[in-house]
């Protein structure tokens, strides 16, 4: 959804949400939910985040990890600093 973002593309976020649901076996509220930790932890991490999901800060240190590694392993650039309680979380890569 990030890389549909930033080219700018039309994002429908209901079809991402039925294609998690789909793979994992969630409910839609629950996929809902846990893009809206993902942004918080990116925002923490100083990573963009995806508009439209509000970051709910009560999220997993593997959700945290997950991301780190994630945005870190395919060279995606933070936008600001990172802050919060992701950082003391996770092992922060450059």
């Amino acid at each position: 959804m990030l890389s549909a973002q930033k080219r700018g593309d039309a994002l429908v976020k209901s079809e991402f949400n039925l294609r998690v649901q789909q793979l994992t076996g969630r409910s839609k509220k629950s996929v809902d939910f846990k893009f809206c930790n993902l942004s918080a932890v990116l925002a923490e991490l100083g990573y963009e985040t995806v508009a439209g999901f509000a970051p709910l800060r009560n999220y997993q240190r593997a959700l945290a990890q997950a991301a780190e590694d994630f945005m870190s392993e395919r060279g995606v650039r933070r936008v600001t600093e990172p802050t919060g309680k992701a950082t003391s979380l996770v092992s922060l890569r450059q």
